[in-house]
């Protein structure tokens, strides 16, 4: 409930299928994964740092991706709407 004259909602949902997820965030998941493990499955603190670098790269990309995605669509006015004035 609000009184206000405009309300902007976002909507958050658990998503479980990775092939729902966008690309870049999959590729970034992927990057974050290998940084994570590169100590406890390699030994190798260079390819730890390799990854470490590689996940920021494509962190940032999943970013900028979903900031241009990601716009407030503007609703139009419906019946709903009209019975609340």
């Amino acid at each position: 409930m609000s009184d206000a004259a405009q309300l902007w909602l976002k909507y958050v949902m658990r998503l479980t299928d990775p092939n729902t997820m966008p690309p870049t965030f999959r590729e970034a998941l992927a990057t974050y994964l290998a940084w994570e493990l590169a100590i406890p499955l390699a030994n190798s603190n260079r390819i730890q740092e390799a990854q470490g670098i590689a996940f920021r790269r494509t962190l940032n990309l999943a970013k900028f991706v979903d900031a241009r995605n990601d716009r407030p669509e503007q609703l139009q006015s419906g019946s709903w709407f009209a019975a609340r004035s």
